[in-house]
């Protein structure tokens, strides 16, 4: 019987459903997965992607609108935040890695990618700043400095490039 008991099994049907790109399948899943368990965050997550790979629109902003709402998880924020950025979403992306530091003001992998994301928006000083940020919360966290540096040689090759 479909809609009663744990949503693990749905969840994870619809995950492998993805991977294959039965998207609509997966959708169908997944809002098992939520009729039974309404806050589970991964199966939200899983939603955002799905309805990413269909283009729906509506359903996306629907289902961003209720990650940013309901989760209050630093690490799928920033999953979230990942994949909206890879679909060309790059101001959703960046309220769920501001969403996350609200969250945790230290954590290290919203601060790394919310760097890359304003590295891939050419806005390279405030990726090389917030980098800088990261680290100095996180001082042991190698890929700051690492991405720092970069930042800096892609700011300067740019500049000159422009030139």
């Amino acid at each position: 019987r479909r809609g009663a008991g744990m949503p693990e099994p749905y969840i994870n049907l619809a995950a492998i459903y993805l991977r294959q790109g039965m998207y609509n399948e997966a959708i169908l899943f997944l809002n098992d997965a939520r009729r039974i368990a309404p806050h589970n965050k991964y199966s939200l997550y899983l939603l955002c992607e799905a309805y990413l790979k269909t283009k729906n629109s509506a359903k996306i902003n629907e289902v961003i609108q209720q990650i940013f709402r309901e989760v209050n998880d630093e690490q799928i924020l920033v999953l979230t935040g990942s994949l909206l950025a890879q679909h060309g979403h790059p101001k959703q992306a960046m309220s769920m890695y501001n969403r996350a530091l609200q969250l945790n003001r230290s954590y290290a992998q919203a601060f790394l990618e919310m760097g890359k994301l304003y590295g891939n928006l050419n806005q390279f000083n405030k990726a090389i700043v917030t980098w800088q940020e990261g680290l100095m919360l996180n001082s042991q966290v190698e890929d700051f400095k690492v991405l720092i540096q970069q930042g800096i040689a892609l700011k300067k090759k740019f500049k000159n490039v422009s030139q």
